[in-house]
C-alpha cells in the first residue's frame, strides 16, 4: 500500500501563512529557539553533562511562553507535558529534541528521545473516557485540539526546526508523519555565552523514503 502524501512547507512566505492560522508567527518561534540555544550554551565543562539539555529544553518552553501568554495563551503542565495553549483551545504548542531529519525537508523526523508512548496513552485515554463528565475523578484529561511541537535539532552550529504534528509512536518516540512546516535555519557558530565546547549534536541516524507533496 502506497504512503499518504505529506505536506512539507518550505518556502517562507507559505510558512508565515499557515503559521498564522495556528496563531504564531516565525518571529515567535525564532525568538524561542533563541533563547533556549543562548541558555543552552551557557553550560560549560563543569556543568553536569544533562544540564545544556535541560536548559536548552526548559527555555525554550519559557521563550515560547513569554512570547505567546500576553496574548492570552496560557502555560499548562499536563502529566509529564509542558503545552503552551491558545485562547480558544484549539491548538497546544509542546517542544522536544528532534532526530537529524528534523527541520530538513525530507523524510519524516522523530523525537531524539523516547516518549511516545506516554503521549499516545495520554490521547488514548482522553479518546476512552471523553464521555465522563468533566469533574469525574476518572475523566480523561482535557486536551487541546491540536497539539504542535516545536522539534529542534542542531549540527555543527546550525540549528534546524520545524512545528509539526506528533501523528504516532514508532518504538517509544514520536513520529511527525503529517503536516510539518520547516522553519529557516538559524546558523549559530559565532559565540554566544560562555560554552567552550559543543554539546548534543544530533548522532546520525538512518533515512526513511516517504511520498511528499512541498509546498
Amino acid at each position: 500500500m502506497n504512503e499518504p502524501v505529506r505536506k512539507i512547507y518550505v518556502r517562507e512566505d507559505l510558512v508565515k501563512a499557515r503559521l498564522r492560522l495556528i496563531g504564531v508567527t516565525l518571529e515567535t518561534l525564532r525568538a524561542a529557539v533563541l533563547f533556549g540555544e543562548s541558555e543552552r550554551r551557557s553550560c560549560t565543562r563543569l556543568d553536569p553533562r544533562i544540564l545544556g539539555g535541560i536548559l536548552g529544553w526548559g527555555r525554550t518552553v519559557r521563550g515560547l511562553r513569554e512570547e505567546l501568554v500576553p496574548s492570552s495563551w496560557t502555560a499548562e503542565e499536563l502529566h509529564m507535558f509542558s503545552l503552551t495553549v491558545r485562547p480558544d483551545r484549539g491548538v497546544a504548542l509542546m517542544v522536544a529534541t528532534g532526530d537529524d531529519r528534523a527541520g530538513r525537508d525530507g523524510a519524516s523526523p522523530h523525537t531524539r528521545h523516547k516518549k511516545g508512548e506516554v503521549f499516545f496513552e495520554l490521547l488514548r485515554i482522553r479518546d476512552q473516557l471523553s464521555f465522563l463528565p468533566e469533574d469525574d475523578a476518572l475523566a480523561a484529561p482535557k486536551l487541546p485540539d491540536e497539539i504542535w511541537t516545536l522539534l529542534i535539532a542542531r549540527k555543527n552550529g546550525i540549528i534546524y526546526s520545524e512545528l509539526s504534528e506528533p501523528t504516532r509512536e514508532v518504538n517509544g518516540r514520536v513520529a511527525f508523519e503529517g503536516e510539518r512546516i520547516i522553519l529557516p535555519m538559524i546558523d549559530t557558530n559565532e559565540p554566544v555565552g560562555r560554552r567552550d565546547r559543543e554539546q548534543d549534536d544530533d548522532e546520525n541516524e538512518g533515512d526513511l523514503d516517504i511520498a511528499v507533496e512541498r509546498i
